[in-house]
């Protein structure tokens, strides 16, 4: 796929994706290309790391949650312990390494701030 329509394509998963039986069809029709080329420009752009995750975001306020970014210091040799333990626990969505002396991100949602 060129790269005007890469980017074309990467345009319309953030913020049109259309929620129908057959998604990549329909982004193929936008574009106008056959639809296993969306399907192998997603998956190249995944493996390249333009791409991290593909899936809903939902807007947690008017669902009803609170959220929070904490940071943490984290010994370098137990970061990947440390991230995998966080990920077992209800309420953390995410977290990813930063290059500070707070090196250890993570988001934390929850139904109040209690």
């Amino acid at each position: 796929m060129q790269n005007t329509k890469k980017d074309r394509l990467l345009s319309e998963i953030q913020s049109g994706f259309p929620i129908v039986t057959r998604p990549f069809q329909e982004l193929a029709q936008r574009i106008g290309v056959p639809e296993h080329e969306i399907i192998e420009s997603l998956l190249t752009l995944k493996d390249e790391g333009i791409l991290r995750e593909f899936g809903p975001v939902f807007d947690s306020r008017k669902l009803g949650y609170v959220s929070t970014l904490v940071a943490a210091k984290v010994d370098t040799n137990r970061i990947d312990e440390c991230a995998a333990s966080m990920m077992e626990i209800d309420g953390i969505t995410h977290n990813y390494l930063r290059g500070n002396e707070f090196n250890l991100w993570f988001t934390v949602i929850a139904l109040n701030a209690d």
